[in-house]
């Protein structure tokens, strides 16, 4: 028996040229959306305290939250709770981590080798953006993309406390 079979060939490059745009074009206005929200967030909340009066980043509702998160990242050798953030905002596009340090620390990042080779082991290994994300539950689901990112954050934090425990050696 016969079956009608669609003809299979190769899509035209204008036809893979024009929806590689559409999705490139629909990423960006995610991440450049994602990364804008953060920065305003980020600003307000180093720029004000809980009562909403103006203040220095160090006694600002980012300090005060970034250092109940401080903890968690003290086996990454991680002592600044500017670090810390820096690695939080990550969570919503890697792009920020760069923005975020040379913002809240100007005189520049110091960490040791074993520090350093940790946060980069956990940036590597830490789940992706926020856009990321989205796209991942439109194909197989928000609890499922929220299995996976679960495992994969604490398989990051868990290669990273290895990694500085054996750089620390």
């Amino acid at each position: 028996m016969l079956s009608e079979v669609t003809p299979i060939g190769f899509p035209s490059v204008k036809q893979a040229s024009i929806k590689l745009c559409f999705y490139l074009k629909g990423f960006i206005i995610k991440v450049a959306t994602a990364v804008t929200l953060f920065c305003i967030v980020s600003w307000f909340l180093s720029n004000f305290t809980f009562t909403l009066s103006p203040c220095g980043a160090e006694e600002s509702m980012l300090a005060w939250l970034s250092r109940l998160l401080l903890p968690v990242f003290y086996p990454l050798g991680v002592t600044d709770w500017r670090i810390a953030y820096a690695l939080i905002t990550g969570f919503a596009a890697k792009e920020n981590i760069a923005a975020t340090i040379s913002s809240l620390i100007p005189e520049g990042l110091t960490l040791n080798l074993a520090a350093t080779v940790s946060v980069s082991t956990f940036l590597l290994l830490c789940p992706a953006c926020v856009s990321a994300f989205s796209a991942s539950c439109k194909e197989i689901g928000f609890f499922t993309t929220l299995k996976i990112y679960a495992v994969q954050l604490i398989v990051a934090f868990a290669l990273s406390y290895a990694v500085h425990f054996i750089f620390s050696l």
